[in-house]
C-alpha cells in the first residue's frame, strides 16, 4: 500500500529504525517488511493481549533487532528530567499551539487529524 511504497522512496534499502505505534497486525508486518537487513523494528502499539501471527523467519533472515518500547508506567519522572536538562527535546515535536478558551475545537478528532499534527499545547 502507500505506507510501503512512501518507505521504499524514501529508504529504497529498507528503514534503518521502524517503530510501529498501531498495534494492528497488518501495520506490524508491513513495518518488519520495510525494515532493512540488521535494522530495529519496535513494537510500540498495545495490542490489547491479542495473539498476532508473524513470520520469525523474516526477522530471522534479516539480521533484525525487535527492541520493546519502554513505553511502561513509572518513566514519566525520568522523561520530565531528560526534557528539563535539554537531552530530550520536546519543541520540535510541538506542532500545533491552541489557546484554552478553544478546547473544544483542539481536542476535536479533526484537530488531532490535521496535516503535521504530532502534538498540540495550550497557550495562554
Amino acid at each position: 500500500g502507500y505506507l510501503a511504497a512512501a518507505a521504499a522512496w524514501l529508504h529504497p534499502e529498507g528503514t534503518d529504525i521502524v517503530v510501529d505505534t498501531t498495534g494492528n497486525i497488518e501495520i506490524l508486518r508491513a513495518g518488519i517488511a520495510m525494515t532493512c537487513f540488521g535494522g530495529a523494528f519496535v513494537p510500540a502499539g498495545f495490542c490489547r493481549h491479542k495473539s498476532m501471527e508473524i513470520e520469525p523467519d523474516t526477522i530471522h533472515l534479516r539480521n533484525l533487532r525487535v527492541l520493546g518500547a519502554g513505553c511502561n508506567s513509572g518513566f514519566t519522572g525520568v522523561a520530565a528530567r531528560c526534557a528539563s536538562a535539554g537531552i530530550l527535546l520536546t519543541e520540535p515535536m510541538i506542532t500545533h499551539h491552541y489557546k484554552l478558551e478553544d478546547f473544544q475545537s483542539a481536542l476535536s478528532r479533526a484537530a488531532v487529524a490535521a496535516h503535521g499534527y504530532i502534538k498540540g499545547i495550550f497557550v495562554p
